[in-house]
């Protein structure tokens, strides 16, 4: 796996474009018939591809994702995990009781 931005640019760019090529089996009758496991296979190599470029940002990828899935982020199209099931906000700055 490469670690230059670049290069991991370019790896996520074509990843990403081959989970829009499934996609798009899924709705045309002009491709091959939709294949869930070449669909999972795809989404696989974004996350594998997107972990080497949080790797060599030194990004806490755990952290980044419990960020943005449970953040309130107002400017986002979609909804995050606690507003769609109610749930009050999980406060990440506060230690756990053992």
């Amino acid at each position: 796996m490469p670690d230059e931005p670049l290069k991991l640019h370019l790896m996520l760019s074509e990843e990403v474009g081959e989970v829009a090529r499934e996609l798009k089996r899924s709705v045309s009758v002009n491709y091959e018939p939709f294949d869930t496991g070449r669909l999972a296979n795809e989404v696989a190599d974004v996350f594998v591809v997107s972990s080497a470029m949080a790797t060599h940002f030194d990004i806490d990828l755990e952290q980044a994702v419990e960020t943005t899935f449970f953040g309130t982020d107002e400017s986002r199209t979609w909804r995050s995990a606690e507003r769609r099931s109610g749930a009050a906000p999980v406060d990440k700055t506060k230690e756990e009781s053992p």
